[in-house]
This record gives C-alpha cells, structure tokens and sequence, in this order.
C-alpha cells in the first residue's frame, strides 16, 4: 500500500519515521504521524466516499494497548477498527453549500490488508485499513466544503489527509487538508455541452473556468485590488472567513453558522484588524481608511460588485468581502501599500493594481519586502486649479453676437473718426472764438472750450465702447450659435455636468456643476442625475461616468417651447426670450461600477432639450450656462457584467 503515496509524500513519511523512530523511548509511545488518503466519486443520486487509513491511526486516536513486546495484537487493531468507523463518521465532514452538514452512511469496512499476525509498533504504517461511506442526494450539489478534525493530544504534527474529489464531468480536484482547514470544491455537473472539457484547449478550460468564476477561481486563496483612481485610492480584499479567522483571536466553529447578529459583532474587530495589519502612505505618510463595505458572501455568491443580501453564511465556505477608501493627496506622488495580514492558513495573497484600464498583477508574501508594493501616481488628465478650470469652460462657452443684429453697427466708426473731428472742431472754435471776443478773454474762452470738447469725446467714446461691448442687454441684439459650435457646446455642457459625479464628494461636485448651470437648476440637476446614475442592482452604488457622446444637437426655433420650458430667470430686467437659446439633442451616458474585478456597465441614453442663456463672466464677457432642461426620453441598456483579467 504504501506504493500508492504520491513520491513527495513517500518521502516526507519516510524521513518523519525515521527521526521518530531515532527518538523513541524504550516504554510504549504515540506515533506523532497521520496521514490518510480520501477519495470521492460524485454520482447522479449518491456521493461515494472511501477512506484509507494507516493501522497507526487506530493507535494514535483510541488508544490501543501494545503488548510486552512493543506488539500491537490482532483484537486491538480489530477493536480500533470499529471505533474508528464512528470516528470518521464525526471528523471527515462534508457540507453542502449553505454549511449544512451531510451525514455519512456506514457502507462497509475492508480489512484486505491487514495481516493474520500481531503488528509491532514500528510497522503500523505498513498497513492500511479503507472505509466506504456513502451520502444520498436528491440533486447535484454545485458546491461542497470539506473539513477534517483529525486531531490528538499525542500528536506532534498536524494530520494530512489528501484528497481527491472527481463529479460528474470534468477534472478531478485534490488537495491536501490539515485539521480544521475547509476546502471548498465548484462541481461541474450542471455544465453545459460548451464545456465539455474533452473538447477544449488548456486555454480554453481556463477562459471557461474564469468565465463561470467571473474570476475568483479559488474559494480558499485570498484576493486583494488595489484601485488607482484620480480622486481616491481604494483597496478591496476578498477573504475566505475560515482564513481570517485565525488572525481574530475568536472562537469560530470551523464547521459552524454565523447568524446576522455574529456578524455584527465581528464587523468593529475585523475593521481594527485591517487597519493594524494593512498600511498604505503616500510620500511616507500613512493613511487612515474609511470602511466603504464589509459584506459576508455565501460560497454560491460569485458577483461581489453585487450588495449581497444580508443571511447567514458557514464559518467553513463563507467569504469576507472589504472595501476600504484612501484619500489621494493633490500632490501625491509615490504610494506604498504594506501588507501584514498572515497567519498559519494565510501565507500569500494576491494582489491585482487597477489604473484606468490597466491592470498589474503580484502576489504578497511574508518574506522580507515582498509583503509591500510601490508605485508612482500617474499625473490626473487635464487638472486644473478650480479657478483655472472655471476660466477654461467659460473660455469653451464664450458667447458670439451678431453684428448685423446690433441696432449700433453704423457708430463702430465714431471712435475712428474722434481724432480728425476733435482737430475740425478745434480749428472752427479758434477761428471763431478770435473774431468775437477781445484778447483779454480769448484765452479763457478758449480753454474752457477745449475743456468741454475734451469731455464730450470721452463720454461719447466710452459710450461707444459700452454700447458695443454690452449691448446684450437690448432684446434685439442676439446672442449666436453657429452650426458648427452647437456640438462642441452640447459636448462641453453635458461632459462638465457627469463627470463631476466621478468625484463622488458633494461639495465637489456642486463647484464643478456651478461652472456650467445657474440657480435652482443646480440642485435639481444634481438630483436627478445622481438617481440616474446610482446602480439599484448593485447595492446603490453610483456608477462612474465615461466619455458622453453626442448623436444629435439641432436649435428649436419655435417659440412655444420657451413658455413651455421651465426655466431660470433672467440676471436683467430685460425680457430674457430673445436672448433664450433651445438646443434639442441626443446623447449616451455610459457608467459603470467595479469592485474585486468585476465590471457592470450600463449606458444610458438620452433625448432632451437643453435650455442655455447668456451669463456675464466677469471680464467684460459673457458665456452659456443652462437654465432649464426638458428629458423627453432616457433609455436604460441591460446591465453587462465583464471581468478583468488578473
């Protein structure tokens, strides 16, 4: 029997043997080994379990007595054979996917390979003893968690139980299992004929494999994002319980429940062991998170974007899911993170960086400086201080006139011509000022008279200027939108107003809104767009806004649509109607949401009329700002779900 080890195993049996066998007093002592074979067959209504164990387990876990000469007799090893039948019965334990225990039957007992003879002590490992067990089933399970609690006082080394699991269809799974350590296994048996595994490529079954997993393809490996974003830096961790467990100081039944009430409970003690074990700085200063979400995920849950429904989950299957927030300092260059979340279970983790559309991948060890990762921030697009960014977008908005509209188009000339008529005038005051007056008053009255002429020139040219530069104010002089500005200015207006929504604080968001919409309207706005980009499906969570592209902008000229338009009034007494531009257009919103590599995208499609009026700047110019908007139709698309690959 002992051929059947694997090679590895062999050797690491062989060579514990030996160093016990070197240290083993004279007097009767436990072996300090345990290491046993399982395998399971999934059938249509049964799962069949067989169990091969060493007669040196019987030993070790009921307490056989060996005879005077170190001789473990034949009616011990058949004593211990049926004790242990009840043994494995309570300590290989199989669970369905909501932690639920599943009985194992009693088949039968073979006992081929013992001998006809009394066994020494130094041969217990030379043979074996195998256990069939069987459990019904109504269905296929798509998920079973197995846990073994092969545990003794006498025991120097954790027992190891390798097992192989094989369903339906598809490959087989084994792993090696120490006490108190679940492993979860996903069954193929409801696959489709896609994947059928005879017919794929390796790169295939592990497209497939990624596919139905949306890529968390081990239920016992811990994952970690690391999220570089303009405004914020998030780092998310998924963690199954069982793991975490160990660094909690808690006790956790491995093969227990935990209620919602347990999980409050473990909430405040998880947060304080994320934020001592886990460190991120930036310039060498460190960081203190904001927990964003703590949820914890049934085994069967695979969309981790999703808010999962509150229930209670297995201590064995279940997984933690964690996000927590960093702000980004403006001038932040160099970030770290410091990972020191490890325990007995936990030697690695992970770690995916998401920039953008990039994505990097390593993993953390315990081992010096591997349990950190650097990185540079990238320089945000198109950053602006406020005041800088405000200028830009009125810059882009800035209003035309009309000159044929303007009522003061034929004194454009006057301040030209102010020169050579203020010369005329002066000659003609001269000459005449000479002819009537005496020599005594000529001087002062030709003063006075270059005085008044002085005045009247400037009032007349700055009035000029004003009237030029301001004449806005009169209804008929109109403000101009050419056929090519309309798009730009559409694009302008509705790509400010979203992607303020991508900096996720109010205040943040209203500043940014202020640059391009007026009054009310703001609030309003502000609103509306916040329920239309919130992601009901996915926990609430506001989805992050992409490029806004503009189908169709063309200018309403019927005049009925104004008095049916709500909108802002005007900044002047003049009736604002003529000045009021209605620009009817069709764009698309495309948003998303993305946590632990999960993608959901929706877009959002629009057709409405925007409403824009002129609005004074502040430097002698005036720019577009909307107010009023009148949706005439939106349009959700199905949310798609992509996975990075990572």
């Amino acid at each position: 029997m002992i051929s059947q080890l694997n090679p590895s195993r062999f050797v690491r049996l062989a060579c514990l043997m030996i160093a016990t066998f070197a240290l083993l007093p004279q007097q009767s002592s436990a072996h300090p080994i345990s290491i046993s074979d399982a395998y399971l067959q999934v059938r249509k209504d049964k799962l069949q379990i067989r169990l091969e164990v060493f007669v040196e387990d019987l030993y070790m876990f009921h307490d056989l007595k060996l005879n005077d000469e170190m001789m473990l007799p034949l009616d011990e090893v058949k004593r211990g054979a049926k004790l242990h039948e009840k043994f494995l019965q309570e300590r290989f334990k199989i669970l369905d996917k909501d932690g639920k225990r599943l009985p194992l039957k009693f088949v039968k007992r073979d006992d081929d390979d013992l001998p006809d003879f009394d066994i020494h002590m130094v041969h217990l490992m030379f043979f074996k003893l195998v256990y069939h067990y069987e459990i019904d089933i109504k269905e296929q399970p798509d998920h079973l968690t197995f846990l073994q609690e092969f545990i003794h006082e006498k025991m120097i080394l954790p027992a190891e139980v390798l097992l192989r699991v094989k369903p339906i269809s598809g490959p087989r799974q084994e792993k090696t299992l120490l006490p108190n350590q679940p492993w979860t296994v996903r069954l193929d048996a409801k696959q489709d004929a896609k994947a059928d595994s005879s017919t794929m490529t390796p790169e295939e079954k592990l497209e497939y494999e990624r596919t139905q997993t949306l890529g968390i393809t081990s239920y016992g490996e811990t994952y970690a994002f690391l999220y570089l974003e303009p405004h914020e830096t998030r780092l998310e961790v998924l963690i199954p319980l069982a793991t975490l467990a160990s660094s909690l100081n808690l006790e956790l039944k491995p093969d227990g429940i935990l209620d919602l009430k347990d999980q409050e409970k473990l909430k405040e003690p998880i947060l304080k062991l994320f934020k001592e074990q886990i460190e991120l700085s930036t310039d060498g200063t460190s960081h203190s998170p904001v927990l964003d979400r703590l949820d914890f995920f049934g085994v069967a849950f695979r969309d981790f974007s999703k808010q999962a429904a509150p229930k209670n989950v297995s201590i064995a299957n279940a997984r933690l899911g964690i996000i927590l927030s960093y702000p980004k300092p403006n001038n932040g260059r160099t970030g770290k993170l410091a990972w020191n979340l490890f325990n007995q279970f936990l030697y690695q983790s992970n770690l995916a960086i998401i920039t953008g559309e990039e994505t990097e991948k390593t993993t953390l060890r315990k081992i010096e400086k591997q349990n950190e990762y650097n990185w540079d921030f990238p320089p945000p697009p198109n950053v602006y201080l406020a005041e800088e960014h405000q200028k830009e977008i009125a810059s882009q908005l800035r209003v035309g006139f009309d000159p044929d509209s303007s009522p003061y188009k034929y004194l454009e000339w006057l301040p030209i011509l102010s020169f050579p008529i203020c010369i005329i005038l002066l000659v003609i005051g001269w000459r005449f000022i000479s002819k009537k007056t005496d020599a005594a008053n000529r001087s002062t009255l030709y003063g006075a008279f270059i005085i008044f002429l002085y005045l009247c020139l400037l009032i007349g040219f700055m009035d000029v200027i004003h009237l030029a530069t301001y004449s806005i104010i009169d209804q008929s002089y109109e403000p101009q939108i050419t056929e090519t500005e309309r798009l730009p200015i559409a694009e302008t207006f509705l790509s400010e107003i979203y992607t303020a929504f991508n900096k996720r604080e109010e205040g943040a968001i209203i500043s940014q809104l202020e640059n391009v919409v007026e009054g009310e309207l703001l609030r309003t706005l502000y609103l509306e767009i916040s329920k239309s980009m919130t992601l009901e499906e996915q926990g609430g969570a506001i989805a992050r806004v992409g490029e806004v592209k503009i189908s169709s902008c063309t200018p309403v000229t019927d005049p009925k649509i104004i008095s049916q338009m709500k909108l802002e009034s005007a900044s002047s007494e003049i009736p604002q109607e003529a000045r009021i531009r209605i620009l009817e257009c069709g764009w698309e919103v495309p948003g998303s949401v993305e946590h632990w590599g999960h993608i959901h995208q929706r877009t959002t499609s629009y057709l409405a009329r925007l409403g824009i009026a002129p609005r004074e700047t502040g430097d002698n110019g005036f720019q577009w700002k909307l107010i009023g908007i009148d949706v005439l139709n939106q349009d959700q698309s199905v949310i798609k779900t992509s996975v990075r690959k990572f």
